[in-house]
């Protein structure tokens, strides 16, 4: 897009070779409940393939000057610890819990009222920063479904990230987390951060380091907030 007066100069798309698996994962593993699932390598490679695309096709692709990307919420990647989604491990290529879970991936939704139960039990704000409830949509809770459904893929797991997240981190170089998506889908308050031990304990006691695996995971991240570069 021209910036100076909104005009597109080049168009590109790619669809996903995976798609969106609903019923089975691509290897053949059946899928139960309300689920839907993606791979990670269909972001990257449609990412590479479009944006060659939009610069070969562009004029003057020298005065390009940035990418924005936007993405569904939330769409949470399972990483390792070098950043390589864990369902590219071998090991994990069958795995359900170690896809990308779409926005409207549902698996979590026990997971969820029993959160809900926590938050009235123990007076946490949380139900009146959520619109009363507790989406199973949210990152949080599709990190607890991990954690319930796949102990061995929670546990390798060293972030979960936000779709949104990924991509800007793919693009920048480095871990790059937006504080608006920490704010809105991961239960973090700027004064406390995330919740405390005793509210994960009361999920269950082996949460506790689950905030080890969301933006505190890597010590090198950078917190922005949309717009900056």
């Amino acid at each position: 897009v021209d910036t100076s007066d909104g005009r597109i100069c080049a168009e590109a798309v790619m669809a996903y070779p995976h798609g969106v698996m609903t019923e089975k994962l691509t290897g053949g593993t059946p899928l139960e409940g309300d689920v839907a699932f993606q791979h990670p390598r269909d972001f990257r490679e449609a990412m590479v393939a479009v944006v060659r695309e939009l610069v070969g096709g562009c004029e003057n692709a020298e005065n390009i000057v940035g990418i924005a990307a936007d993405t569904t919420v939330s769409t949470v990647i399972a990483l390792a610890a070098d950043f390589l989604p864990l369902c590219e491990l071998e090991e994990f290529a069958s795995r359900p819990q170690a896809f990308a879970k779409m926005w409207k991936h549902h698996g979590a939704a026990p997971m969820a009222k029993r959160v809900e139960q926590i938050c009235i039990k123990q007076n946490r704000p949380y139900l009146d920063w959520y619109g009363g409830s507790i989406s199973p949509e949210s990152l949080f809770m599709k990190a607890i479904e991990a954690f319930e459904r796949d102990r061995e893929v929670y546990d390798r797991t060293a972030c979960f990230i936000e779709l949104a997240d990924y991509v800007t981190s793919l693009l920048a170089g480095k871990p790059i987390f937006s504080f608006p998506l920490m704010k809105s889908k991961s239960f973090y308050d700027p004064k406390t951060g995330y919740p405390d031990a005793d509210f994960l304990r009361a999920i269950d006691p082996d949460l506790v380091g689950l905030p080890n695996k969301l933006t505190y995971a890597f010590k090198d991240r950078t917190v922005a907030t949309p717009g900056e570069a």
